[in-house]
């Protein structure tokens, strides 16, 4: 599946224009949902799911294009959380 989208993401400055565009409508719907009526949220929380979950699926494109990168990434995660915890 993810194969299927990385085709239609295959140009850098596509895919980069497109996680950026998605992660500052994240931003605006989360800061819709935080000033939201508690009566409204609930449907507003759904839409901020959604594209967060859309961020995550470009993300996720971006990741397997970038293995290595992704690994190292992940180990100084890793080890920041090893010296929090020393």
């Amino acid at each position: 599946m993810i194969v299927q989208i990385s085709k239609k993401f295959k140009d850098k400055y596509f895919r980069r224009l497109s996680i950026v565009d998605h992660l500052r409508e994240c931003i605006q719907r989360y800061d819709k949902y935080k000033l939201s009526e508690k009566d409204k949220r609930e449907s507003l929380e759904y839409e901020l799911d959604k594209e967060l979950m859309d961020l995550f699926i470009l993300l996720e494109v971006h990741k397997s294009e970038h293995k290595i990168l992704y690994k190292k990434r992940i180990e100084r995660f890793l080890e920041k959380i090893k010296e929090s915890e020393s």
